[in-house]
């Protein structure tokens, strides 16, 4: 099954790869 999601442009590229989905907020900084 194939998705689309919306997403903004932070820097110029592109990825493959597997997509991590959560409900919950996520915080890569360490903080909620």
């Amino acid at each position: 099954m194939e998705d689309i999601i919306q997403a903004a442009l932070v820097v110029a590229g592109s990825a493959k790869g597997e997509l991590l989905i959560s409900e919950e907020a996520l915080s890569f900084w360490g903080g909620y």
